[in-house]
């Protein structure tokens, strides 16, 4: 039976009631002074029970954006967990995995103006890593397009995913902003820069075939690692129809296409364009899933969540302020992560090196698509823009 969701803003993981749900129904409703002392019964009843609960749990999950916006470079704290004891991994073959990760950059292609984030630190920061770290895997939970540099929506979403195709991700999905010029349009830009790029969920309607690859598989040192994409998804407009999955249907999708992959894989990871807690329904409804990168919510891990399964779920912000940075041990007999150390590293102008192929990029395509933006060289205007580096 398809499903929508409607979310429990107390924080818990939301309902999710029936597609067919009838909304105009109208229901007969008590009298006014009944009504008001039910409202306040329940409301006392949420403050005092399920809201304190839900409150306490999610700050010990993860801080709130007020905490990240007063402080928004740290120092923020690494946390190591020890998941398979010592004495039963070193029996078993075992791998390493360095996991950097992403998601939201919403066109915030030019440095911010504060010091923090732009696509050109993101990437100069993974060159660093990976010059030191041969196992790394990048990857990225989607929406790049909307809310930011202009030259993104004037150029259609061209100038965008010319940038995130050149900051070396080995594997991103689309989010539900990216949609906004529709289905073909994504395409032609995916295309255009060869974007490694996976998602399960939506068919074409006359063939039933996905329209983009499911999943993929990646070599990272000495792991065989399963990667499967997904995303809420949007309207997307398409000279070919299309259809998208909804709860339950998307989770029994990526339950068969984990299953799969788990026979060949020593890991496997969900990069799933939704919020932690679509996360952690998933990888319940998927148990082979070992690991859940999210996106769409903003939401800011600085210590990853559980789900049901055990399976850790990250979310690491918007506008590549930050870049999830995990540390993993991989127990290759069980097909299990044995051990991780985490931490949010912040593209803190000051100390991250931007890459200058990618910040000469995001220059010329600015100059192309906002020549406005511009004056003369040696132009001492009042309001001119100052060319990045």
């Amino acid at each position: 039976m398809n499903t929508k969701r409607f979310p429990d803003y107390r924080g818990s993981t939301p309902q999710l009631l029936p597609a067919t749900v009838d909304h105009t129904t109208r229901f007969c409703r008590p009298a006014r002074p009944t009504r008001l002392i039910l409202s306040a019964i329940l409301l006392a009843a949420l403050g005092a029970g399920a809201f304190a609960a839900d409150a306490g749990k999610a700050a010990l999950e993860k801080k709130t954006s007020k905490d990240f916006m007063e402080n928004p470079t740290g120092p923020f704290h690494s946390t190591t967990e020890q998941l398979i004891d010592e004495a039963v991994l070193r029996q078993h073959r075992s791998g390493k995995l360095l996991l950097l990760h992403i998601n939201d950059v919403h066109e915030i292609l030019k440095p911010p103006p504060k010091g923090l984030g732009g696509l050109a630190y993101v990437a100069g920061y993974v060159n660093q890593v990976r010059a030191q770290r041969k196992d790394t895997l990048f990857v990225d939970a989607g929406d790049i397009l909307e809310k930011g540099d202009t030259m993104s929506r004037v150029s259609r979403g061209e100038a965008s995913y010319r940038v995130l195709g050149s900051i070396g991700l080995d594997c991103t999905v689309p989010g539900n902003h990216d949609f906004v010029f529709g289905l073909d349009r994504l395409l032609e830009n995916i295309k255009l820069v060869n974007l490694p790029i996976i998602c399960t969920g939506m068919t074409y309607n006359d063939t039933k075939e996905s329209v983009l690859p499911e999943t993929m598989i990646k070599q990272v040192g000495s792991l065989k690692i399963g990667l499967i994409g997904a995303t809420i998804g949007r309207s997307a407009r398409s000279t070919r129809p299309v259809t998208q999955f909804a709860n339950p249907e998307l989770g029994q999708r990526i339950n068969e296409l984990a299953g799969k992959l788990e026979r060949e894989v020593d890991l496997t990871i969900l990069v799933l364009h939704n919020g932690t807690w679509a996360g952690r329904l998933m990888a319940k409804a998927a148990p082979a899933v070992d690991l859940v990168v999210c996106g769409h919510s903003n939401e800011v891990t600085e210590a990853p969540m559980k789900a049901d399964t055990g399976a850790l779920v990250v979310d690491v912000g918007r506008a590549g302020q930050w870049v999830g940075t995990m540390d993993l041990i991989v127990d290759c007999n069980q097909k299990k992560i044995a051990r991780y150390t985490y931490e949010m590293i912040p593209m803190d102008h000051s100390k991250v090196q931007p890459d200058p192929q990618v910040a000469r990029l995001v220059d010329e395509l600015d100059r192309k698509w906002c020549p406005g933006n511009y004056l003369p060289k040696g132009s001492t205007a009042e309001g001119a823009r100052t060319p990045q580096p």
